[in-house]
């Protein structure tokens, strides 16, 4: 069980999971200095606060992942990057940062 604020469990992505990576792709980009042939949502966790933040594991490249922290707004369809962890193996946990 969640406790109120917590995150929660590790998920499959979904469509909503891969509509946010997608949205997400220039500023991943921007942020990291390089370009990604691949991007593709792996898994996920969220956490309700004003809105949700989420934590998506993402595929970059064969034996490439990073680590994503997103937040979309209440009454919004556009996402906020947080953060992000580069250049992760594909055993590296999806653990809050």
């Amino acid at each position: 069980m969640v406790l109120c604020g917590g995150w929660s469990d590790v998920k499959e992505a979904n469509d909503t999971i891969h509509g946010i990576v997608s949205q997400l792709k220039n500023e991943l980009q921007e942020k990291t200095g390089r370009q990604f042939d691949q991007l593709t949502a792996l898994q996920f966790r969220s956490q309700i606060v004003c809105g949700t933040n989420y934590l998506i594991k993402v595929k970059v490249s064969d034996d490439e992942h990073i680590h994503v922290r997103a937040h979309l707004p209440l009454r919004s369809e556009t996402p906020s990057y947080v953060d992000h962890k580069d250049k992760l193996s594909a055993a590296h946990d999806l653990e809050t940062f």
